[in-house]
C-alpha cells in the first residue's frame, strides 16, 4: 500500500506524525488511531498511558452524534438515528518523560506537555454496526494562536462553537469542504486541507488536517489522537500554559450505508476546545467507554467482550 492510500484509508490502523514548522523551535509528534499501541516521540505505550493519567486538566463540549449501532439508513428519516449525548473531549498532562523515547535525536532527558483528545459515547450506544456506519475524525492541530480570539460564550464557557476562536465562516467553510472533499461516494474519508477563509488561524504550511477513523477499538477506548509538545525541561509552566491554551479544531464526520452499501447520508459537525476552557461537557477521560459499559451493563457477556485491534503502522512526516 503507498503511503498516500494509507493516509487516505488507514481504517484501523495507526499513524505516527512528526512535523516541524518556522513558527515554533522544536518539532512535535502525534499520534493518531489506537493510543494502545504507540505514542509521541516514541514513547513505550504503556509509560505514555500511566504518565498521562496525571491530568492537569480536561474539557468536554456536547457534540451531535448517531447511534453506530442502528442499521443501515432507510426511508426519509435514515431509521431516527440521531441520538443524544455525545461529547468530545481534550486532556493535557504535564511532564511525560521522555527518558525510554525511541524516536532519533530525542532529548531523554527532556519531558513533555501531552494532549489527548477523547470521544465518549451516550450508554445507550452499544457497539459499532460497521457495515452500517463510519466515524471519521479529522483534527487540525496547527492553529496561529496569535491569531485567534478568546473562545467561550457570554457566561464564560465553551460549547465547542468554533465561531468562538476562528469565525462562523471559517466553522461553516470547514463543513462544507469535509462534505465536498473530505469523503467520496463509496463513504471513504480523506485528510483535508483548511478553506481559504480559514487561512489566518492556520500556522504557514500548516492547515492539513490529520483524519482517523475511529474503529470498534479506538470508541471503546474514547481516545483517538495524542499530541506531544516540543521536549522541555521538567515543571516549564510557559510550555504547560501554551499546551492548555491551544484551541484544537476537530471535525466529526458521520457516515451512513444504505443496504446495498453506498452511502445514505453524511453529516459534518466541527467543534474546537481547549483544555483551559470551560467547556459545557460532563465527560472526563479517565472513564472510557469500556469502562462505562461494565459499569452501566455489568452482566458478564458484556464483561466479555473485547474489541480486536490491529497491529499499528507507524509513518513519519516530515512538512
Amino acid at each position: 500500500m503507498s503511503l498516500s492510500t494509507f493516509l487516505r484509508t488507514a481504517p484501523l490502523g495507526l499513524l505516527t506524525l512528526s512535523a516541524s514548522f518556522v513558527d515554533w523551535a522544536h518539532a512535535q509528534s502525534a499520534v493518531a488511531g489506537d493510543l494502545t499501541l504507540a505514542a509521541p516521540y516514541g514513547i513505550p505505550p504503556g509509560l505514555f498511558n500511566t504518565s498521562i493519567m496525571r491530568t492537569v486538566r480536561q474539557s468536554a463540549v456536547w457534540v451531535p452524534g448517531y447511534n453506530l449501532s442502528a442499521p443501515e439508513g432507510f426511508g426519509p428519516s435514515g431509521n431516527g438515528s440521531a441520538v443524544d449525548g455525545w461529547q468530545l473531549g481534550v486532556a493535557v498532562a504535564d511532564n511525560v518523560p521522555l527518558r525510554d523515547a525511541e524516536d532519533p535525536g530525542v532529548d531523554r532527558a527532556q519531558v513533555i506537555d501531552a494532549t489527548t483528545l477523547w470521544l465518549q459515547a451516550p450508554a445507550g450506544v452499544e457497539y459499532l454496526n460497521a457495515t452500517a456506519w463510519k466515524l471519521c475524525a479529522t483534527v487540525f492541530p496547527y492553529v496561529n494562536m496569535s491569531a485567534v480570539v478568546e473562545g467561550g460564550d457570554g457566561d464564560g464557557q465553551n460549547n465547542g462553537n468554533c465561531g468562538a476562536w476562528l469565525t462562523d465562516e471559517c466553522a461553516a467553510a470547514v463543513n462544507e469542504a469535509a462534505l465536498a472533499h473530505g469523503m467520496n461516494a463509496a463513504g471513504d474519508c480523506f485528510n483535508m486541507t483548511i478553506p481559504e477563509r480559514c487561512a489566518p488561524y492556520f500556522m504557514r504550511n500548516g492547515g492539513n488536517g490529520t483524519v482517523v477513523v475511529l474503529d470498534e477499538k479506538t470508541l471503546a477506548d474514547g481516545r483517538f489522537y495524542a499530541w506531544g509538545s516540543p521536549p522541555t525541561s521538567t515543571g516549564d509552566t510557559d510550555a504547560l500554559e501554551s499546551a492548555l491554551g491551544h484551541v484544537w479544531p476537530v471535525l466529526l464526520t458521520w457516515i451512513q450505508f444504505s443496504p446495498g452499501g453506498g452511502v445514505f447520508s453524511a453529516n459534518t459537525h466541527v467543534s474546537c476546545l481547549a483544555a483551559s476552557s470551560n467547556g459545557t461537557g460532563t465527560a472526563k477521560e479517565r472513564e472510557s467507554q469500556s469502562e462505562r459499559r461494565l459499569r452501566d451493563e455489568p452482566d458478564e457477556s458484556t464483561r466479555q467482550k473485547t474489541a480486536k485491534g490491529s497491529e499499528p503502522r507507524r509513518t513519519t512526516l516530515d512538512f
